[in-house]
Parts: structure tokens; sequence; C-alpha cells
């Protein structure tokens, strides 16, 4: 940061800037990035020369503009526009962040993602969440097929995204019920915990609104992919259970 006639300026810099481990990968129209900061790094006002969308993977920080601060803890979502002064204060545990930044070249693929890109936005969504770590993951797959499988993750990553902005973009026109997201990122926000489902539904009831029958799904409570060990063979279950649909065929908002 300077001054220049009066007027303040900023520095424009990498999206690794005071990092101190990092994994960049070029698929199509991305620059994907799995970016590791250290603990209470503080990085005053900058910008980057590209749009750059961060998913928070661990730990977390607090997003600065000119007009304030937003924390951003772990399985949240910030957008940056091109060239627009933030700074970033690291949680004393770090923070781990996926960083995708689109080619401005490739404005034909962008398009549908302006509201997007052109704003600063913030966000908590589990689908992006769950996303965000696929896509790492597939940074570390070093394969013929992960380049194609990351920039596939990442449109659809940017598609929920936007979707969730703009929810009368979808085909529905509906948003998911708020406590959707609510109890996804408490299974988010507690990975490998055996939680009980009296925990969920704590969560779910203290969100949920009026009830829609027609808003109700049900998995089978027999499940092969689930694998759940039931302690009965045969259970007496319900019509409406009996019919339940498995989890590889549940409806997903986006």
């Amino acid at each position: 940061m300077g001054v220049d006639g009066g007027a303040i300026t900023t520095t424009s810099v990498p999206v690794t800037t005071g990092s101190i481990e990092s994994r960049v990968a070029d698929v199509g129209a991305f620059r994907v990035a799995r970016i590791v900061f250290p603990p209470e790094l503080t990085l005053p006002l900058h910008s980057h020369p590209r749009a750059t969308v961060a998913v928070i993977l661990r730990g977390g920080f607090d997003g600065t503009t000119r007009g304030g601060s937003h924390p951003c803890p772990t399985g949240s979502m910030l957008t940056e526009p091109a060239g627009e002064d933030h700074g970033n204060r690291f949680a004393p545990a770090g923070a781990t962040v996926l960083v995708v930044q689109p080619d401005p070249a490739r404005a034909e693929l962008l398009e549908p993602f302006a509201a997007l890109l052109d704003r600063f936005d913030y966000q908590q969504n589990g689908f992006v969440g769950g996303l965000a770590r696929r896509a790492s993951n597939e940074l570390n797959a070093g394969d013929a097929v992960a380049p194609f499988a990351l920039e596939g993750l990442i449109l659809e990553l940017l598609a929920t995204a936007a979707r969730v902005r703009n929810p009368n973009g979808s085909r529905s026109g509906r948003r998911p019920p708020p406590w959707l997201d609510e109890a996804r990122d408490l299974l988010h926000a507690r990975p490998g915990e055996n939680l009980r489902v009296s925990e969920v539904a704590e969560v779910i009831y203290k969100c949920t609104a009026i009830y829609r029958p027609d808003d109700e799904r049900t998995l089978i409570w027999n499940d092969p992919d689930l694998s759940i060990r039931w302690p009965v063979e045969a259970p007496i279950v319900s019509g409406k259970d009996a019919r339940g649909f498995p989890l590889s065929r549940a409806e997903c908002y986006a």
C-alpha cells in the first residue's frame, strides 16, 4: 500500500502471497490453487488481477474491504472482483483455502457467472464446500483424467454458487429450505464424529419454516450404499419408508 498524489494505492499480488504451502493447476479457463496460510497472518489491503473465488477448507480469516470486515469460517465462500481492494487477517489456526481464478480472456464461458464474479459476495453452502473438498483432492490425483475432473468440479461449484445468488435462473426457481444448509454445515464442521440423529434434528427443527408435504423426501431404510448395520433383521417400517429412494437417486438442490 502507498500514497500517490494524496490517494491511497494498493498493490496487485498473487493469491499465494504470505502462504507457507500451495499447489496450483491451470485447467481450462481456470487457475485453481490450494493454499495454506500460517496462523495470525495479516495481509493489508491488496488486489488480484483476476476475479477470485475462495472456499475455506480449514481454519478461517476475517476478510476486510474498504467498507468493513466479514468473518470467513470453514465452509464459507468469498468472491472478490478483479482489481478490488481487500485484506485478510487469519485465525490462530491459520487457514487452508481453495482458490479459483477464472481466465478473463474466456468471457464467453464466464458470462453466466458474471453476477457472482463482478462483486464482493459471501455465502455458506454445503454443496459448494463439498465440491471444493473434492476439487482439492483432484489437485493431488496427478493422473491423466484429473484435469478434466477438476475443471468439471469447478464449473459445478460456480454454477451452484451462482444459482444460490440467482435462484430464478435455476429450472425450479426455488431455493432449498434454510434448514438444509444448516444441517449440512453441522455435518461438515464435525467430520468423523458419530453424530446422533437428535443432534442434527435439533438444528433442523430450529430452522424449519412451515411444514410443506411436497418438500418431504425419504431415503430407503436399507440402502446398500450406506451400509448401516441395523440391530434387527426384519424391521417393521411404514409404507412411506418402504417406498424411499436410495441416496444415489436422491434429489439435489443447486
